[in-house]
């Protein structure tokens, strides 16, 4: 058998990380813990993950979503959670 070759091919999304069993409720749960920390902040939730990311194609899938989606910035804060007593 003659020797083969093999080149990557990437679309530009990471397309695996849903693929193990649990990781949809740890996406869950990791969006709900950024917005809560935006929230903390009193910053909006977009801009928060954008400034917390070096990764460029994350920060081009988040500006076109936003765009999309029509989202404008300082609107969608959502409420500081009640405190304990």
């Amino acid at each position: 058998m003659p020797n083969l070759g093999a080149e990557s091919v990437s679309g530009g999304l990471r397309g695996n990380i849903m693929r193990t069993p649990g990781q949809r409720q740890q996406n869950f749960a990791l969006e709900g813990l950024i917005n809560e920390a935006a929230a903390a902040t009193s910053a909006d939730p977009i801009e928060f993950r954008i400034n917390h990311t070096t990764d460029q194609r994350l920060i081009d899938i988040l500006n076109a979503t936003a765009k999309e989606a029509g989202w404008e910035s300082g609107l969608h804060h959502m409420p500081k959670p009640p405190k304990a007593v």
